[in-house]
């Protein structure tokens, strides 16, 4: 098994989806849904880029399975409405495939990591900017989470810009690095 996770993540649901393009006019629409999967589109990076931000935040963790709870940061039921608006679904439908794509994440993490947190988390991190790519702004995931820059376009874009979104992003998840750039912030 491969370590591309969104990949991974496909083919553990048996799915397909398609990488954004910030250009197209239909921008808040699902990606050609004559070839991917909407429902897919949505909850994969959303579980993704949900855990990276949970395990963030994590002091010391050892082994890692990931619950709905906590990779949405306590607003499961707005993320579920939000990819059910997206993928024109209902809500119930949404909350399930969320489930299934929770569980196959803990599967792909078991398989590739043993559930190791380390681990994962470089792993997602080493590919966040290719998760950001595949997650629809149309989400708004970036205000539920706390970490408005998930959203900006330029995290879909490659270059220079994109790399500098990716290390403000980074910055906004590692509360330690924000409280230890504070701490070495000399009083004026």
């Amino acid at each position: 098994m491969s370590e591309n996770l969104i990949l991974n993540m496909q083919e553990a649901l048996g799915t397909n989806i398609e990488k954004i393009d910030i250009n197209d006019p239909n921008l808040h629409t699902p990606v050609h849904p004559e070839s991917s999967d909407a429902l897919a589109q949505a909850a994969i990076p959303a579980v993704l880029i949900g855990s990276l931000i949970h395990l963030a935040k994590q002091e010391h963790p050892e082994q890692y399975t990931a619950q709905m709870d906590q990779v949405f940061a306590g607003k499961s039921d707005e993320v579920i409405d939000a990819i059910a608006k997206y993928a024109q679904t209902t809500p119930t439908e949404a909350g399930d495939y969320i489930a299934r794509t929770i569980d196959a994440f803990n599967r792909v993490s078991q398989e590739q990591h043993e559930g190791n947190a380390k681990k994962l988390m470089s792993a997602l991190e080493n590919q966040q900017n290719d998760i950001l790519r595949y997650l629809p702004s149309v989400l708004g995931l970036g205000p539920k989470l706390n970490i408005d820059i998930i959203d900006d376009r330029t995290n879909k874009m490659e270059g220079p810009l994109s790399s500098l979104a990716n290390f403000f992003f980074n910055e906004n998840i590692h509360p330690k690095k924000q409280d230890e750039r504070e701490e070495e912030t000399p009083p004026a």
